[in-house]
């Protein structure tokens, strides 16, 4: 068995079904709360024009980096083997193209957490990019932007930031990943991507919150640690979990140690993260939490990473 198939749904090319969701689960919380942010700041008339032109920006474009991947996600290219597609992604219309992404679009299913996470990938860009044009480009258009971000921000932001979860949920068969404490994970994913964002940008007090948010992040984590050690989670995802921190399970001879570094790695630098953030606090340097910033957008996709292939690789979890 190597890392070029799992091991139970053979037809899929590494790196796997939900690779590109490791990679925008921090952008899109980076965005969504700055969204939140900004929309609450403009509530309370403390929003000034300095700031909207350097919050805007960096919104955007991890806006838009998340909607370019999520809709490469929706696209399944990996639903495939090497001497083509498989009978069955042919069957159920899940075979890779990029065409079928825009079937997510073009068909309202309000029952499904993947249709609510495309339309406010979609939304959220949209959003975004009003405010920056606004703040940016086109004066005449900050009224428009400032409503947009005050009305349409705050729902959007949310949904984007948490239906990941909730799409997590819906995935019965994928034990490691149905647990409610992934919608708390992923808020705080949301708030200490924008607090420590907005820290870096100059406002010192949010610098001080996402310290906070990145530590109640390493808490969730060793809360899910202790949890699957007592077995406090069913076989299947215990069986996951020890994929992810050691890389081996007792279900098959071969070992990932692929995916235990990618975990490990994650969870270092988390903590690496809150000791940059807190430094960054505490002597007032910009590039500090610009860099804590940056441990944690690497360190969320990687442990999300190291979470989404050992659901795979372990039978219906």
């Amino acid at each position: 068995m190597t890392m070029e198939q799992v091991a139970w749904d053979v037809f899929f090319k590494y790196p796997f079904v939900g690779s590109y969701i490791a990679v925008y689960v921090p952008l899109k919380a980076l965005a969504a709360g700055l969204v939140l942010i900004a929309a609450y700041l403009l509530w309370a008339k403390a929003f000034d024009e300095r700031l909207g032109k350097r919050i805007f920006p960096i919104a955007f474009v991890a806006t838009l980096a998340y909607f370019l991947l999520a809709y490469v996600d929706l696209a399944t290219l990996e639903f495939a083997s090497e001497g083509g597609y498989h009978p069955w992604c042919d069957a159920y219309n899940l075979c890779g193209s990029y065409g079928r992404a825009s079937q997510v679009f073009l068909t309202p299913n309000p029952t499904s957490m993947i249709a609510w996470g495309a339309w406010s990938s979609a939304l959220l860009t949209l959003i975004t990019f009003i405010a920056l044009l606004g703040y940016n480009f086109a004066k005449g258009l900050r009224p428009l932007a400032d409503w947009v971000v005050k009305i349409a921000g705050p729902p959007v932001a949310v949904v984007a930031a948490l239906y990941t979860a909730f799409l997590y949920m819906q995935w019965t068969a994928r034990g490691v990943l149905v647990d409610a404490s992934y919608v708390v994970l992923f808020a705080l994913y949301m708030l200490a991507a924008a607090f420590t964002a907005v820290g870096a940008l100059g406002l010192r007090g949010y610098a001080k919150l996402g310290a906070f948010a990145i530590g109640l992040i390493i808490a969730v984590y060793l809360v899910q640690m202790v949890a699957a050690s007592m077995g406090l989670y069913r076989q299947d995802a215990s069986e996951a979990w020890r994929l992810m921190t050691t890389g081996a399970t007792g279900l098959f001879d071969a070992t990932y140690p692929q995916i235990s570094t990618s975990f490990w790695l994650g969870v270092s630098l988390t903590v690496a993260s809150l000791i940059t953030a807190a430094v960054g606090y505490f002597k007032d340097k910009k590039a500090l939490l610009a860099a804590s910033l940056v441990l944690l957008i690497v360190a969320v996709a990687s442990v999300e990473f190291a979470r989404l292939i050992s659901a795979q690789l372990v039978p219906n979890s």
